[in-house]
């Protein structure tokens, strides 16, 4: 067994091996000493190897799922190891020693499909990134749902590949990552070496890459799919080969590749997503996020579109367009929204269910759950039939009924064929309906009668012994046997009918010829109706695989339905509007409100206070001022978000809003040091402030707060007025830029397309109310004392902070009259001086003139520091 162990070991180095041995699957040797260190379990041992004990440990096979979880997030690959072998089939064969095993599958984090593994509402990224002639390209797979897509990150002449690859990579959150053994790690930021794979570099071959993925879709050409670069097609290459690896020969149904265009949506980068609390709040939690608050789909696979489009919103008018013309049809022609979101909340997990089925892993509930789930879209497909006679219905909505179209037979056969509880493994049989199949029924009622049979023979050998404990039972060792106590042990051995078998401590085990001829009936009846159950289960299975295509289609389509059917219930009951998306430079938002703050408080009975926002061609900058707590961030992130929503083809929160098309979205927002990363917040605020100014454009939304406050106050002041002088000059993006440098307002008179606007507040019985509003204009003051009393801090501090700041204003407006003064003495003695000097003629004058002009200059220039010292 030692042997067999090793040998298979061998071949998965890289992997934790489950090695199958009866009802538990065992790890041995190093794999054993991680393995109970990883999951809390006891490190035995097991016979020896050169002299040394072999340390063991071991979880149960039927809980093994409750083990693999901890593996798997913790980074490790595993091995899962089958006998494949029967014993009836190793003694035809005359063979010796173990039954045969296998490697079936390898479990790592981007190739789960199991549900208790997974999260519902996200998806399970496995990617991979290639090297071609300089260009970076990147694949990436769900195993679980099919979806397959790459794209071209950055060209060899691109000057910022490494910060290209590193927001898209963080963005998209992968499980795994496979890269050549050979890449270059410079374009690999710390963050990601914990999920990285490295893979042989012979597996990168573009020609072979282009193979696998040709053989795959059966075509002889890549033309008829898509355009892809060379990078693409050798890292989506690298994903099959490691899936046919994984999955041991076994790749799962993916759907049609797709090569994603750079401009093809509005980007997003990474900062940006974690600034605005897209997916996470600041704390990294889901609650408070964007996505948390606006998530009311009820499939799982809308759950994953939303969540897609959240950070991935489309720049396309059509196609956001269509979204809301089957919004507006859904609104237009009183559809009960309620009954469809009840019908789309009985459809399970589709995408999942036929990946574990592409993978030969499906079970009898898998069947049970797609066939539910299509006769459940067949309902809504009929549904939406009847209500889109009332009015002209919408492309889009065409489009998702074609799909919808289908013949749903299977899918009803099946659920007649299934009982309502089916088991999780097809092999243990039993979830075939009575009635369903005659031959199956007939093998099941002389199994029935031969269990009869069982009790018929107990109650014979009863009064034939006269005990009447005694007990025809079963277990896996002895299959069926007469029990009795230990006391009767003798008494049943003095009958010849009965052969001893075995003995405990509490009883005494035997059996009868005649009861081996009836358990052999039944054991052949069993695995005959077992044998025929899983015939229907294959054919089944296979007749699913075959309407693969169309399921993925109807998914997609059951998803922009839900999502849909979502809106126009935030339509009614959060008063959510449909914006004007065009593609001029335009944001108007009238009575704007934060989505997520909104919500908050909505549960906690509190009000949202909207607020305003108008920028264009011609005003496309707002300075906003005004102290820490009136609402200055929650404004400026309410109208990205808005914004992001609208480009998602979700309605927004407003009474009114007229947005363009952005190309790129940036957020400046708050920071925090990374102290792991030996970074402080001002080095953090100008790494994030570079990405905007080199990579935003014209048609970009840049939301700045508070630049420059991570250094000195000049430093400050002057890095943020010329970020702002460029913005305006150079970049001209729709821009809101909120500071507490009030210098900056003087830049309203240079700068044409920048206006001034202020956060509301009111002084009143020496405090201040923050009214969350805002106005045209600009703060007076800053409020800081007043700030820090609703603070906490405490009165002494603050009333000595005040004193403090009346002394350092009085002394800063003295050294300003004072500045002001000297310097208007010193330009009219200086422009006294010119005149008189302008009247010399350097070529007629004397050594004698020259020399009284020089004692004038020097009398004059000692007048004005008499003056000056004066003053």
């Amino acid at each position: 067994m030692m042997e067999q162990y090793l040998s298979i070991k061998n071949r998965y180095k890289d992997s934790l091996l489950f090695y199958r041995m009866g009802d538990f699957y065992e790890l041995f040797f190093e794999d054993a000493i991680i393995a109970s260190d990883a999951l809390d379990i006891a490190l035995t041992k097991r016979g020896k190897s050169n002299g040394k004990d072999i340390p063991m440990c071991g979880v149960p096979f039927h809980s093994a799922d409750n083990y693999l979880p901890k593996l798997i997030k913790k980074g490790f690959n595993v091995a899962v190891c089958e006998q494949t072998e029967t014993v009836e089939e190793a003694k035809l064969n005359l063979k010796k020693g173990p039954l045969k095993r296998e490697v079936v599958r390898i479990i790592s984090p981007g190739t789960l499909t199991e549900d208790n593994l997974l999260q519902r509402k996200n998806n399970n990224y496995l990617g991979a990134i290639s090297i071609f002639n300089g260009s970076i390209s990147v694949a990436w797979v769900d195993v679980s749902t099919g979806y397959f897509k790459s794209r071209l990150i950055g060209k060899e002449n691109d000057l910022n590949q490494k910060q290209l690859l590193t927001n898209f990579m963080l963005r998209k959150d992968f499980s795994e990552i496979l890269i050549s053994d050979d890449m270059d790690m410079d374009y690999i930021i710390d963050e990601w070496h914990p999920i990285l794979k490295k893979q042989s570099p012979s597996l990168f071959h573009y020609q072979s890459c282009f193979d696998q993925i040709c053989s795959y879709y059966s075509v002889v050409s890549l033309e008829g799919i898509g355009s892809f670069s060379k990078g693409e097609i050798i890292a989506a290459g690298v994903l099959l080969s490691y899936l046919k690896l994984t999955q041991c020969g076994k790749i799962p149904f993916l759907s049609m590749i797709k090569s994603e265009n750079i401009n093809s949506f509005l980007e997003i980068d990474y900062f940006t997503q974690k600034s605005l609390e897209i997916l996470k709040n600041l704390s990294g939690n889901s609650e408070g996020s964007l996505i948390s608050s606006i998530d009311e789909t009820k499939t799982a696979s809308g759950a994953r579109l939303l969540r897609q489009r959240i950070i991935e919103p489309f720049y396309d008018l059509n196609l956001i367009q269509d979204r809301y013309d089957v919004i507006n049809w859904i609104l237009g022609n009183n559809i009960d929204i309620n009954n469809y979101q009840n019908c789309l909340k009985a459809i399970p997990d589709l995408e999942r269910s036929l990946s574990r089925i592409s993978l030969l892993r499906g079970s009898p509930r898998d069947l049970l759950l797609i066939s539910k789930g299509l006769l459940n879209t067949k309902e809504i497909f009929e549904n939406l039939t009847l209500d889109q006679q009332k009015n002209l219905k919408p492309k889009l909505l065409n489009s998702i009924l074609d799909s919808l179209k289908i013949d749903y037979s299977l899918f009803l056969n099946i659920t007649k064929a299934l009982k309502s509880e089916v088991p999780l493994i097809a092999k243990e049989g039993g979830f075939i309906k009575d009635g369903f199949n005659a031959e199956l029924d007939f093998f099941r009622n002389l199994r029935n009668n031969e269990l009869n049979q069982i009790m018929k023979l107990q109650r014979k050998y009863s009064e034939l012994t006269k005990i009447s404990s005694l007990k025809i039972k079963h277990n896996r060792m002895l299959g069926y046997h007469v029990e009795v106590r230990t006391i009767h042990d003798q008494s049943i051995r003095n009958i010849d009918l009965f052969i001893h078998r075995q003995t405990t401590a509490q009883a005494s085990r035997f059996t009868t010829n005649e009861l081996v001829d009836i358990e052999t009936q039944i054991l052949n009846s069993f695995d005959k109706a077992i044998k025929i159950e899983l015939e229907i289960f294959n054919n089944f299975a296979n007749q699913i695989l075959q309407k693969g295509k169309e399921i993925l289609k109807i998914v997609n389509s059951i998803s922009e339905l839900d999502i849909s059917f979502m809106v126009a219930s935030q339509s009614v009951f959060r008063n959510y509007v449909c914006p004007n998306i065009s593609n001029d430079k335009i944001l108007e938002i009238t009575g704007g409100r934060h989505p997520v703050v909104e919500h908050q408080m909505r549960l906690t009975q509190g009000s949202f206070i909207s607020n305003d926002c108008k920028l264009n061609n011609k005003d496309f900058i707002w300075l906003i001022t005004g102290p820490n707590m009136a609402g200055k961030s929650t404004f400026l992130r309410q109208n990205a978000l808005i914004a992001i929503m609208a480009q998602a083809g979700l309605f927004v929160p407003a009474k009114k809003a007229k947005i363009g098309l952005f190309d790129k979205i940036f957020s400046r927002v708050g920071a925090s040091d990374d102290l792991a990363r030996g970074q402080s917040t001002f080095m953090i605020e100008m790494i994030e402030t570079s990405l905007i100014l080199n990579t935003s454009t014209e048609k970009s939304l840049v939301i700045l707060d508070e630049i420059g406050r991570g250094t000195s106050t000049f430093d400050g002041l002057a890095i943020a007025w010329s970020v702002l002088e460029y913005l305006h000059e150079k970049i001209k993006p729709t821009t809101l830029f909120a500071t507490h440098y009030h210098e900056l307002t003087v830049l309203k008179d240079n700068l044409n397309n920048l206006s001034c606007h202020r956060m509301s507040v009111k002084e009143w019985n020496n405090s201040i109310i923050f009214m969350h509003k805002i106005l045209d204009g600009e703060a007076d003051k800053s409020y800081g004392i007043h700030v820090a009393k609703l603070a906490g801090i405490p009165s002494e501090v603050t009333e000595g902070a005040a004193k403090i700041l009346s002394d350092l204003q009085n002394k800063n407006q003295t050294k300003k009259s004072y500045s002001k003064e000297v310097f208007t003495i010193n330009l009219k003695e200086v422009e006294n001086f010119l005149k008189e000097f302008d009247k010399i003629d350097v070529d007629d004058i004397s050594p004698r003139q020259s020399l009284d002009f020089l004692y004038k200059l020097k009398l004059k220039r000692q007048g004005i520091g008499k003056s000056k010292f004066k003053k």
